[in-house]
């Protein structure tokens, strides 16, 4: 037996299958938050492929949310004389704190099918101070 069978020709579903859609995965449903995290798409609108055929899902037919990320940096500047200075920044990376989900579980026999599994670092702050001479 073939474990990667994308059509169902040996009568497994394998990391190379793609599930049916049965219904419309955007659609509203409860997106409350699972074992993993919170669910990104509608489970209940994929099926496994019935056996011997393809699926009518493609590939990347499900992608993870857009980012949106925005990143800021203060600094001032303080000559001292001449040919030296004082800088300080304050420096901030995901300002507005968005999650961001950089994964999600897309194996159609697990249990968290369509659960985010991770994501990106939350607000960075960081400040600095540098002599310039």
């Amino acid at each position: 037996m073939v474990e990667a069978d994308s059509a169902g020709v040996a009568n497994v579903v394998g990391t190379g299958s793609f599930a049916d859609i049965v219904s419309d995965p955007r659609s509203e449903f409860q997106r409350n938050v699972g074992d993993e995290g919170p669910r990104l798409y509608n489970p209940a609108a994929y099926a496994e492929p019935r056996g011997l055929t393809f699926a009518n899902s493609g590939r990347n037919s499900i992608t993870l949310p857009r980012r949106i990320n925005f990143d800021m940096s203060l600094l001032k500047h303080f000559p001292i004389k001449e040919n030296s200075s004082f800088e300080f920044r304050w420096e901030l990376y995901n300002i507005f704190n968005h999650t961001q989900f950089s994964d999600m579980d897309n194996s159609l026999t697990s249990a968290t099918f369509l659960e985010a599994t991770s994501a990106h670092a939350a607000r960075i702050m960081q400040f600095g101070a540098k002599f310039i001479f």
